[in-house]
């Protein structure tokens, strides 16, 4: 206690805008590092969630921060040449004591009660770890392995059943994601052919190595994907539901005409 009372009074005596900490148990100080350094990235993770945001606008980072950097590049060819600068990484601050963060109709401070959690549902698990791959998403640089990621939480929250993606857990995905986000069948009809087309670029990336992603396509799955976890975490009965496998009974009894309560 008298090492940690010097260390902390040592920290606060050259104050920084922002001092973050988090409490572990381990047997030894490197497994204790090295939890404590997993849960700060994923807090790293849920901010980009929760702000939606690529890290070339705005950004956190305890482990992972690299901040604004200007690029510069020189083109030459035998009769011209050419020069342009470019400034990537975060521009704007993030005040994380911003109640937006926590705010309770997007179900925020839902995400924060599961990750603090000492024994999460399995459904709690899903959402948190969907969660880690769309702040992921966001936080990649190169647009097809961020499209990557955006689909996988969306496998996460919707496959039950199976490991591997077929054209029928694809489409089980596509149909779940319309059910869950369309508020009448015209809509419901357009986010599942949507979200088919996401799933064929996607195949394409995965199988044939298709890189040329549109920011508009990338932008949209992140969209459905971020979107679908703060239904399931904020409309009933979707909240309450603690397995996978309830999550499927209702998405059977809305696509045989069941209505969600409003």
């Amino acid at each position: 206690m008298e090492v940690q009372g010097r260390l902390t009074a040592s920290l606060l005596d050259h104050p920084t805008a922002y001092l973050i900490r988090v409490k572990v148990s381990a047997r030894e100080d490197s497994k204790a590092l090295e939890i404590a350094d997993g849960l700060f990235e994923q807090f790293e993770r849920i901010i980009r969630f929760i702000t939606a945001q690529p890290k070339t606008s705005l950004d956190v980072g305890i482990l992972n921060y690299s901040g604004l950097s200007r690029n510069s590049a020189f083109v030459f060819t035998d009769e011209w040449s050419a020069a342009s600068t470019q400034r990537k990484g975060a521009t704007q601050p993030l005040p994380i004591d911003n109640d937006y963060l926590i705010k309770h109709q997007n179900g925020f401070d839902t995400i924060w009660s599961m990750l603090g959690s000492a024994s999460p549902s399995e459904m709690g698990k899903r959402v948190l770890l969907a969660i880690d791959w769309i702040g992921e998403s966001y936080a990649e640089n190169v647009q097809s392995s961020a499209f990557i990621k955006a689909a996988i939480a969306l496998e996460i929250l919707f496959n039950e059943q199976s490991d591997f993606l077929t054209k029928g857990i694809a489409a089980q995905i596509s149909e779940s994601v319309a059910l869950l986000l369309g508020q009448g069948v015209d809509e419901k009809m357009a986010i599942e052919k949507d979200v088919r087309r996401l799933y064929g670029i996607r195949s394409g990336i995965a199988h044939a190595g298709k890189s040329d992603i549109s920011s508009g396509d990338l932008t949209l799955l992140q969209k459905l994907a971020r979107q679908s976890v703060i239904r399931m975490i904020t409309k009933v009965p979707f909240k309450d539901a603690h397995k996978a496998s309830e999550i499927t009974t209702l998405f059977k009894k809305l696509k045989y005409g069941w209505v969600l309560p409003q």
